[in-house]
């Protein structure tokens, strides 16, 4: 952008608008109002805003609204790069309806990105983390004591039992927002408070920066909203500070430095775990026109509303660690059309399950517009049951910026009508409630709203997790890592309470791998050795067993130990307790591995 181009915000706007395929009126709606909020909240509009804004702060403030793509990215990289890793493929492409996006056009943007320097580098914490320094201080006792006092009593002076922690608090009460005391920078804290340090010197700047002071922010504060994703949007702050969490911040941490180090590690630990989950993100730009310029005009950026359901489905992936899952491509390419398409198969379930993009399925007058004698949901979780193929889990993703209850609660009603008995979840990257009018009683117990589904916003995450977890089971097979050593024993647990398991499906393909993994003898136990075979003998010889018994690995265990370096033992939670005492100490250098756990049924 020429300097003519760039000399002020409004005509700079137009042009980033241009570059990026801005649709401020689409499917970017929310984009005017939390620019606007970033710039000048107190402004009747963006035009305002814009009007009154430096473009060295737009720049700053559209930096910090790619922020969040910049992390979907992220994950969408890391996810294709783990799976060209266990499934062997050096280059994964996702394959959108019209067009191909390779994993250098992902690394391209997060190239540019990572070159934007910023003064402050910080955890993405969400509303609730915001409050981690506050919650982490109640584990050292008087911590927080003479605050509240402080606060309330204009007699009561301060004392964190620093000079100008205290001169910056008693600023503080008169509704100044200085500068962080340069005595509380991250560098002077160990980890976890670190970051708690930066956080709170980035929640200084937004208010020094947005409003200057207190009065002003107070004045603005009921035209923001809060943002549950983000714990340092505009009226997350403003909010926070109703509550005097800046204030509460500076006190406890000029108080912290004070404490003995035992104190600080034990601080600073409950804060990394806080933290630790989250992902970190940029503020206090550099601001470079040209940077924000070369982003915007990069393919994966001009896609990356349809990238949004690209990463849902690797958040559903993501969710199922510990399980063998398969990705399944195209000659390289994973397909994200409109059409039926098997995206990945979880060999451990018990049974399989399929994840399928776009299955059609019959439904009767459907309620929701556009809607003809059929659903289509984005994703669904299949298996095979005694009847066919069922349904256990559909999730339909929606990237609006403002909730449209109407077309939700359409999309549950139909959905739950088509498929009985799986859950159906409505994920949204904007804002989203749950849907209860319209919905019979089952319907509404079947289904899930979960808005304000983003890379920043872990609880969300979370919660699509669980449910994904949910449907799947946990695995039936839990595979060693690292693979089968060649001419190793395969310890296979025969009692009666494996007996369901070991005639599945699941533990043939066990077998296979094992054998074609240069396995050598297959060792059937309970209370005993009972047989030494060949992978190719060992299951006919286990589904024509009669006598079952008990379990009580442990000893037959020892035995193979003392001719084997490494026994994997397949078993049930039953048996992996008869060798929870079973250590390496047992012979030198021996080892036992739990290679599967079958949950009895």
């Amino acid at each position: 952008m020429s300097a003519d181009v760039a000399r002020d915000a409004p005509t700079a706007w137009s042009r980033f608008r241009e570059i990026g395929g801005l649709e401020p009126l689409g499917r970017d709606i929310d984009l005017e109002p939390r620019l606007r909020a970033l710039l000048v909240p107190s402004a009747a509009s963006l035009s305002e805003a814009l009007a009154r804004s430096t473009t060295d702060q737009l720049v700053q403030a559209l930096f910090e609204l790619v922020h969040p793509f910049a992390e979907m990215f992220r994950d969408i990289v890391a996810f294709f790069q783990a799976a060209g890793a266990s499934q062997g493929r050096e280059q994964w492409r996702v394959k959108l309806d019209d067009a191909h996006l390779d994993l250098k056009d992902f690394q391209s943007f997060l190239a540019s990105w990572s070159k934007v320097e910023a003064e402050l580098d910080i955890p993405a914490i969400d509303w609730r983390r915001a409050e981690a320094l506050r919650e982490a201080a109640q584990i050292v006792p008087g911590l927080t004591q003479s605050l509240s006092t402080f606060l309330h009593d204009d007699k009561f002076a301060p004392s964190s039992g620093d000079a100008a922690v205290d001169a910056w608090l008693l600023a503080y009460k008169r509704g100044e927002y200085r500068p962080i005391p340069s005595v509380l920078l991250p560098h002077h804290f160990g980890p976890g408070l670190a970051d708690a340090a930066a956080i709170t010197w980035a929640g200084i700047e937004r208010v020094r920066t947005i409003w200057g002071d207190r009065e002003t922010m107070m004045a603005d504060r009921h035209a923001l909203t809060s943002d549950m994703a983000d714990g340092l949007a505009p009226g997350s702050v403003a909010q926070h500070e109703t509550d005097y969490w800046l204030c509460t911040s500076v006190h406890l941490l000029g108080r912290i430095l004070r404490l003995p180090a035992e104190d600080q590690a034990a601080l600073g630990a409950k804060l990394e775990a806080r933290y630790r989950d989250l992902a970190r993100r940029k503020l206090s730009f550099k601001a470079d026109v040209q940077a924000l310029e070369r982003i915007l005009s990069l393919p994966v950026w001009r896609r990356r509303h349809e990238l949004y359901a690209v990463w849902i489905a690797t958040e559903m992936v993501r969710a199922l660690d510990g399980h063998d899952v398969e990705l399944h491509h195209e000659d390289g390419s994973i397909v994200f059309a409109f059409k039926d398409t098997v995206v990945a198969t979880v060999r451990s379930a018990a049974p399989e399950r399929t994840l399928v993009a776009e299955r059609r399925t019959p439904l009767a007058d459907p309620v929701g517009k556009g809607r003809t004698g059929a659903v289509q949901p984005d994703y669904g979780v299949w298996s095979e049951g005694r009847g066919g193929q069922r349904c256990d889990l559909i999730v339909e993703v929606k990237h609006y910026k403002r909730e449209a209850k109407g077309p939700f609660r359409d999309v549950l009603i139909d959905y739950t009508r088509a498929h009985p008995g799986a859950q159906v979840v409505l994920v949204n990257h904007g804002p989203a409630s749950a849907q209860d009018e319209g919905l019979d009683r089952d319907a509404a117990r079947r289904s899930e709203v979960l808005g304000d589904l983003t890379p920043t916003n872990r609880s969300q995450r979370d919660a699509l997790a669980a449910l994904v977890r949910e449907a799947v089971g946990e695995p039936a097979l839990r595979a060693f890592a690292g693979g089968f050593r060649p001419n190793s024993v395969l310890a296979v647990d025969v009692s009666g309470s494996m007996v369901d398991w070991l005639a599945s499906d699941d533990f043939e393909r066990l077998l296979t791998r094992f054998a074609a993994a240069g396995g050598g003898e297959v060792a059937l136990v309970d209370s005993r050795i009972r047989d030494r075979l060949a992978p190719a003998k060992a299951l006919a010889a286990i589904r024509t067993i009669d006598d079952l018994a008990g379990t009580a690995l442990a000893d037959p265990i020892r035995a193979l130990l003392a001719e084997h370096g490494v026994v994997y033992v397949v078993t049930d939670q039953e048996g992996a307790r008869d060798l929870e005492d079973l250590a390496p100490r047992v012979l030198a250098g021996d080892e036992v591995r739990l290679l599967a756990i079958a949950r009895p049924r």
